[in-house]
């Protein structure tokens, strides 16, 4: 596989843990609330955590974006 190829399963495999993250927490406002109400603090939280999976998973892999230069090595 190629760095675009693992890219492209990291960002699959992380979107589909943001998913199912999301639907937990639909489901437990759903429980706990009676019902679910769209809130822009939920989907700040979502986008960032979403981020934060993505860049995990690039990680694991070793193909995160290099910002320039020697990435942090020395």
């Amino acid at each position: 596989m190629n760095e675009n190829e693992i890219r492209e399963y990291a960002l699959m495999k992380a979107t589909f843990k943001w998913l199912l993250i999301s639907m937990l927490w639909q489901g437990l406002e759903l429980w706990f609330y009676g019902a679910t109400r769209p809130s822009n603090e939920d989907t700040i939280i979502g986008f960032i955590l979403w981020y934060y999976i993505m860049r995990c998973e690039c990680m694991k892999r070793g193909v995160w974006w290099k910002r320039g230069g020697d990435n942090g090595k020395r």
